[in-house]
This record gives structure tokens, sequence and C-alpha cells, in this order.
């Protein structure tokens, strides 16, 4: 009897490890294939990913882009674009103003638009659908109307 339950107990022990290395192995699986988990609107993978995997990159959509220079001047176009920042150097390429950029481990960081940059003051930030982006712009995913803001901002 003592060897039987001996034995359930062992084959127990091996079925939850079994399960949890298959859940852990899938887990790990996603986040080596750099795949945005879902729900989410952040890209994790890189460039050099969307080369070598094209089927990775988002579908274009169709948004409304808005640049509010703070003082009173804002631009405004319907662009198609996979994430923020793509959106942003859509409407400057139709609009014919120049974005200025800094490439960071973390992503892209919108430094200048239309040569209005910067500051220990103000800065430029993105909404979407009214929320501020928490992800740098190349790496946040826009959909079909969604309302893509960028905006210049004074320090608080």
């Amino acid at each position: 009897m003592k060897k039987q339950r001996s034995y359930l107990l062992l084959i127990g022990i091996i079925a939850v490890l079994t399960i949890v290395g298959l859940v852990q192995y899938f887990i790990r699986g996603q986040t080596e294939l750099n795949l945005p988990i879902s729900g989410s609107r952040s890209l994790d993978f890189s460039q050099n990913d969307l080369k070598e995997n094209p089927t990775l990159a988002p579908t274009k959509a169709l948004a409304i882009v808005v640049v509010d220079f703070g003082n009173g001047r804002k631009i405004s176009a319907k662009t198609s674009a996979r994430n923020v920042y793509e959106a942003l150097l859509e409407i400057a390429k139709e609009k014919g103003f120049n974005v200025e950029t800094k490439q960071f481990k973390y992503g892209v960081l919108v430094e200048k638009i239309d040569n209005v940059g910067n500051t220990k003051d103000s800065y430029w930030t993105y909404f979407v659908n009214n929320k501020m982006g928490e992800v740098a712009a190349d790496r946040y995913l826009i959909y079909p109307s969604d309302k893509v803001e960028w905006k210049y901002q004074k320090n608080k």
C-alpha cells in the first residue's frame, strides 16, 4: 500500500512539473519571439525582427493625426500608419516639416517637430484617443479611427 501511494505521489509530482515546464516554455517562447502580448498596443520587437519575419509587422491603420505646437498652431491630417511615430512621419512628409529623433534601447524619442524642440521647460509627447503614451512612439500600435495627438507641453 505504501509503495502504491509513493508511486501515485511521484506521478503527481511529475505531472505538476511537466505542466509547469510546458507553461514556462510557452511563455518563454512568446517572449523570445518578441510577440506583442494580447491586448497590448506596444511592440516588443526590433526592426531586425520585422526584416527577418515580415508577418510580425502590424497592418497599417487609417488614423487622424494632430500636431499641436502649444501656441495656437495646429496641423492635422488623416494618415495610414502602423504606429504613432510612423503616423507623425507621414504627416510631416505630407505637410513638409521635419522631425528630429533620438534612438534609445526602448525606442524612438521625438526631440523636435518643425524646428520646435524639447527644452528643460517644454517637451513633445503623444496621446492616442486622449490617453498619454506610456511607451516609445515607435512601439505604440494604432488602430483604425484612432486619434493621435502630438502636443508640445510645458513641464508642470
